[in-house]
């Protein structure tokens, strides 16, 4: 994913960048539906499989997260990078339960994009409170 990101256009906004980056799980978890739906059931009902789960998003979050610092040329210790990233994963981790949970044909990718644009809005304030 790191990678993926590293790879999206220079300009490209950070959500956006992020949500690019996420299609390489995307089109993984796409192509093997069926076992990524085995494993999701097992972490919902393992705890020990939900904390590994826990640990590979924070994992994820350590490798994303200095490439998109990087990108936005975001000065040392700049929450702001990782907070895009948290919030991106949080919003990966509402479109994969909602495309688990869903009917078979529910497509995680726009699933994805309307958890997205959902932090879209909730990032964007309401014209009364923007300078």
């Amino acid at each position: 994913m790191a990678a993926r990101l590293a790879e999206r256009p220079d300009r490209e906004a950070p959500l956006p960048a992020l949500r690019g980056a996420l299609d390489v799980l995307v089109e993984d978890v796409t192509a093997h539906a069926d076992r990524w739906r085995t494993v999701i059931a097992l972490n919902r009902q393992t705890p020990s499989l939900r904390a590994r789960h826990l640990d590979k998003l924070d994992q994820w979050l350590a490798q994303i997260a200095p490439v998109l610092a990087r990108r936005m040329d975001a000065p040392a210790g700049d929450p702001t990078p990782r907070l895009y990233c948290s919030v991106l994963l949080a919003a990966w981790e509402s479109a994969v339960q909602s495309w688990y949970s869903g009917a078979r044909d529910t497509d995680l990718g726009k699933a994805l994009d309307d958890a997205v644009q959902a932090l879209t809005v909730l990032l964007t304030p309401p014209r009364s409170e923007r300078t």
